[in-house]
């Protein structure tokens, strides 16, 4: 388990990195006098390098050892971060961020397929799945909110330099894990039945899930900042009410086993979908701290079961191949990170139309809450209402005590 635990700490330090990003960057681009389209732009545009990254690396680097990808995408992002604390303009902002993104596809995929490599009779998959669900929001937690403060004291450009220092820990750290080696095959004996393969319409139905909710989270720290300086307030909220958020994520994962086994029923697509509306409704109109601190935890509790679900998803649709599905999980978070760049476009257009600005902002959120609505339209065509019918989980799963989902 020592290798588990050193990875889970390479994880949860390359998410504080992640999370000063996040949070640094919107502001950045405030700071230079950025508009709302150039900013969404700038936001999204790591989005979509993630998309390439893990599509192009989970593709071309099929062969090689995860940890020697891993290590290249941390090298990666060492050189993206340094760049965020030299370059002003809308362009190399953007392209900083795609090269970040980029890297990410090299980082984040691997990591949780070299926990995956680990997996054994007495470390399940989902414990492992756990480890780096923990691991990932704890640091990026610590990240955002850390940066906050640093942008409230104008340390935003000289901070990615700090973010860079840390990412050098990363790789050192990186270099001590060791995979196992695969355990010998048995000579003789039954072999054991494969585990059943999660079907498409339930793996579809839990990565349009994840999207849409990634796609809130996203527009929460691209597109809100906007909207939080239009409305008089300072950077050091964007930095809690995100790390809160981060910090109901770590929670529900931490609490994954009690809820795992029903992922996948339309009932609790529902309650997501119902959750979410009501966090967008609450960026768009609600001013008092203490309610986007609400909705802050109310998102990050969503994220958590919906990437829960997403993976254990994809992993259990591509169970032979575990690389294949967390790259693919993992790329369909970059899709829902692109939700700001739209979000940004469409308040940029209401206000060269005459809208004023706090409508034109508002717009992206109402825009989306309508969006989650018809998401939810088709889970309902893809998932399942019973809980006795084995679901995403490998597990034992419970029974029902009657009706459908």
């Amino acid at each position: 388990m020592k290798h588990v635990w050193t990875i889970t700490l390479v994880v949860a330090l390359y998410g504080v990195a992640i999370g000063a990003i996040l949070v640094g960057v919107p502001q950045a681009a405030l700071a230079v006098g950025l508009g709302s389209g150039a900013i969404g732009l700038v936001g999204s545009s790591g989005a979509l390098g993630y998309v390439v990254g893990c599509l192009a690396f989970g593709q071309w680097l099929r062969g090689v050892p995860v940890k020697r990808v891993l290590l290249g995408g941390t090298a990666l992002t060492i050189l993206g971060t340094i760049g965020f604390s030299e370059f002003r303009s809308t362009t190399t902002l953007a392209a900083c961020q795609f090269g970040v993104g980029v890297a990410g596809g090299a980082f984040w995929p691997f990591a949780s397929a070299w926990l995956l490599e680990f997996q054994s009779e007495g470390i399940a998959r989902t414990r492992l799945l756990r480890h780096y669900n923990v691991a990932w929001t704890v640091g990026t937690a610590a990240g955002m909110y850390a940066m906050g403060l640093l942008c409230r004291s104008g340390l935003i450009f000289e901070s990615f330099l700090g973010a860079a220092g840390l990412l050098a820990g990363v790789f050192a750290l990186g270099l001590v894990p060791r995979s196992p080696r695969p355990a010998p095959a048995p000579e003789e004996g039954p072999l054991a039945p494969p585990a059943p393969r999660v079907g498409i319409p339930l793996f579809v139905a839990a990565i349009l899930a994840n999207v849409v909710a990634v796609g809130t989270r996203s527009m929460i720290l691209v597109n809100y900042p906007e909207l939080n300086k239009t409305l008089g307030c300072g950077a050091d909220r964007m930095g809690l009410v995100t790390g809160l958020s981060v910090l109901a994520m770590m929670a529900a994962f931490g609490l994954g086993a009690a809820y795992e086994s029903w992922l996948g029923l339309r009932r609790v697509y529902t309650l997501l979908a119902a959750t979410l509306v009501a966090t967008l409704l609450t960026f768009a109109y609600a001013t008092p701290l203490v309610m986007l601190l609400a909705g802050a935890v109310a998102s990050g509790l969503v994220n958590a079961v919906t990437f829960q679900g997403s993976i254990l998803a994809a992993t259990g649709h591509f169970a032979a191949a575990p690389r294949r599905g967390t790259t693919l999980h993992e790329a369909m978070i970059g899709l829902g990170g692109l939700f700001p760049m739209a979000g940004g476009a469409l308040a940029s257009f209401l206000k060269a139309r005459g809208t004023g600005p706090i409508d034109a902002l508002r717009a992206p959120f109402l825009s989306l809450a309508a969006l989650v609505v018809v998401a939810l339209a088709v889970q309902f065509l893809l998932a399942s209402g019973r809980p006795s019918r084995r679901l995403l989980h490998e597990g034992p799963p419970r029974e029902a005590s009657g009706g459908t989902g």
